[in-house]
């Protein structure tokens, strides 16, 4: 059903899909943007990158089995045979329990193989006591990651408020321009009705000359204000098609014939009142995704921070294995394998200048998220100035054309009954086209500095 609406709107590579409607409106365009735009799905996929990564870090505590076969036979003599299977199980806490089995038969065996007929099955523990006793690798793979799912939620809602803003401002563009555009097609219209019409009043002797010459001074004028304003309503369109894309991910080119919504939408009343302003700097470190992704790698940093400590710690590994005997099962004093490996390295240059390299870091980003709450804050409050500022400004442009509008046809009036001159009716139309380009300009304004104001708090969504 999206796609049907998609392809009554736009053209694929300037093939005509469907019969189109006349108007694309603002809601229009920006499901377009939110369901085909290929920036919107790239952001989709950061959780899925964060998931896939969670995995990977739990992939670490993974149980491993593992197994080696080895024989050698020569000269019709059976060398040796040996079989070696054993299973490891690390867990959170640094204990690896491990089971396993061997055997070995053979003329040339090494004494150190020699196992009981049927082989020697064994079970035991390795923990470490010294460094990676409370944090290590595996353990530090697995929190950063657990960390970095939490804040893919963030990075993605940053790529669609920055890609929603753009797409926003490009539909004000583009609206504004139509707008503008049609005044001055509007007023070209007009204007030469107007130089007709003197003009025929010259030739039957009831103008002078000048009044012809003013009029078409004015023809001229609006229509070099017409061609611009066609320039820019053009490349306002091509602008908008930038952010049009189909469900097969190939762009999709706006048509000729499709044209913005009214911008009476455009000039409704948006609400963000001082409340809102004082609510959203209170809690900005709580939901903002700039500052939440900065904290969070300050999170990342301080696991960092644990485990170059934990390299502090000399290298202490306990490994105990049972030996299962059938004929003697004895715990601890009898049948089993027992080893320690102790090393430490003197005087811990590497571990030492690491950790300090850490502890830098968090206070390198301590400073960044300062900074970067005070730069957001800033921000909020100069596009809530704007906003406030903006529709003071609409309204009171709105009442400026109604009164411009008021004195052009009054002038007017005066003119048809021979009251008044060319240039004072020129005069007054020029200030009410210009009032209204000017309350067209504001109500771009106005709805940039809402959106803007939406997308510095990191709440733009669609």
């Amino acid at each position: 059903m999206k796609r049907l609406v998609l392809l009554f709107i736009f053209s694929m590579h300037g093939v005509v899909l469907y019969s189109q409607p006349d108007t694309l409106t603002f809601e229009q365009f920006m499901l377009a943007v939110k369901n085909y735009h290929p920036v919107a799905k790239q952001g989709a996929l950061i959780p899925q990158f964060a998931k896939q990564n969670l995995r990977m870090a739990r992939g670490g505590f993974d149980p491993v089995l593992g197994a080696m076969y080895d024989q050698k036979s020569f000269d019709s003599k059976n060398y040796w045979m040996i079989l070696e299977s054993k299973l490891q199980i690390p867990t959170w806490y640094g204990i690896t329990f491990q089971g396993g089995y061997q055997y070995a038969a053979g003329t040339y065996l090494d004494p150190s193989r020699t196992f009981p007929d049927i082989g020697l099955p064994q079970a035991g523990v390795a923990v470490t006591l010294g460094k990676g006793l409370y944090m290590d690798e595996r353990r530090a793979a697995l929190k950063q990651a657990k960390i970095f799912n939490q804040a893919s939620v963030y990075e993605q809602i940053l790529y669609l408020n920055e890609l929603y803003y753009e797409a926003v401002k490009a539909y004000v563009e583009w609206s504004v321009s139509y707008a503008q555009y049609k005044i001055f097609q509007n007023a070209a219209e007009l204007a030469k009705i107007r130089f007709n019409g003197i003009k025929i009043s010259f030739q039957q002797g009831d103008r002078p000359a000048v009044d012809t010459l003013e009029a078409y001074l004015l023809l001229q004028s609006r229509e070099a204000g017409l061609l611009q304003a066609q320039i820019e309503y053009t490349n306002a369109r091509y602008q908008l098609s930038n952010f049009l894309w189909t469900d097969d991910e190939k762009p999709a080119e706006l048509r000729d014939n499709v044209f913005p919504a009214s911008m009476i939408t455009l000039a409704a009343k948006r609400e963000w009142t001082q409340d809102s302003l004082t609510a959203s700097l209170a809690n900005l470190n709580d939901y903002h995704p700039e500052i939440r992704l900065i904290a969070m790698k300050g999170d990342m940093l301080e696991v960092e921070r644990k485990l170059k400590i934990s390299k502090l710690f000399p290298q202490l590994d306990v490994n105990y294995n049972f030996l299962y005997n059938p004929n003697q099962i004895v715990f601890f004093t009898d049948n089993y394998k027992f080893g320690v490996d102790f090393k430490i390295p003197i005087p811990l240059r590497e571990a030492r200048g690491s950790l300090g390299m850490t502890r830098v870091k968090i206070l390198e980003n301590q400073y960044k998220l300062e900074s970067k709450s005070l730069q957001v804050a800033n921000k909020i409050k100069a596009y809530y100035n704007e906003f406030v500022n903006y529709t003071e400004q609409v309204s009171l442009y709105q009442q400026m054309f109604a009164n411009y509008r008021m004195l052009f046809l009054a002038e007017l009036s005066k003119f048809e009954l021979g009251e008044s001159s060319v240039f004072l009716v020129n005069a007054r139309e020029l200030k009410l086209i210009e009032a209204e380009l000017k309350l067209y300009e504001i109500i771009g304004k106005y709805n940039k500095a809402y959106y803007g104001l939406m997308q510095s708090t990191g709440r733009l969504l669609f």
